[in-house]
């Protein structure tokens, strides 16, 4: 139990084969009557565990005060991923870099033409172009907004239903309204989206 709870990030069911694996060949190398005893311990181990796990669980829903959670600007940008909305703009366009919060990336990577690229997927090696889109998109002061975007021919960002604190997040906040920003010239979608791509005048940026 404690190499299951210490083994993370495993996605896969048939990750935990290994696991099991010391305690199949020992039932397989042994006698019928053996076998039968080894598997009564065993599943009386598997129900005392169940046990231990759902009685730790529920004992701490009890212990540990719940809590409302708060999501902020930071939050928004990473669960904002375009879902079924309508990326066609990107063909008509030059090809080129973009910048996007770390929740679109993907979405834009898959369905851009060849040539587009990202700032950064949401990856912890890509933490230096992760740590440039929260400059863009968060920083209050201009200098930093245009040393974060100078790399950059577009921003595109998604609209989001939820009212985002322009005090956390001022450019992502007002592009996410479905607002407008200098320096920012609006690519017309050849339908409906909520899907927004801008092209970057680096020389108006503010």
């Amino acid at each position: 139990m404690l190499t299951l709870l210490q083994t993370r990030n495993i996605r896969f069911a048939f990750a935990f084969i290994p696991l099991f694996l010391p305690l199949a060949l020992e039932l397989v190398t042994m006698s019928a009557a053996d076998a039968s005893g080894r598997l009564k311990q065993v599943r009386t181990l598997v129900a005392a565990a169940v046990i231990l796990v759902l009685g730790t669980t529920a004992a701490l829903r009890f212990i540990i005060p719940q809590q409302e959670s708060h999501y902020d600007a930071i939050d928004y940008m990473a669960y904002s991923d375009c879902a079924n909305q309508d990326f066609s703009v990107l063909s008509s366009q030059q090809p080129g870099r973009i910048a996007v919060p770390q929740g679109l990336a993907l979405p834009v990577v898959f369905a851009a033409p060849d040539g587009f690229s990202v700032a950064a997927v949401p990856f912890h090696r890509a933490s230096p172009g992760m740590k440039r889109m929260f400059e863009a998109f968060t920083s209050h002061a201009s200098e930093v907004r245009r040393a974060a975007l100078a790399p950059f021919d577009y921003v595109a960002v998604c609209r989001f239903p939820l009212s985002v604190d322009p005090r956390e997040a001022p450019l992502y906040a007002e592009l996410a309204r479905g607002g407008s920003w200098p320096g920012l010239q609006r690519i017309p979608s050849p339908s409906k989206t909520d899907f927004q791509l801008f092209r970057i005048d680096h020389s108006s940026l503010r």
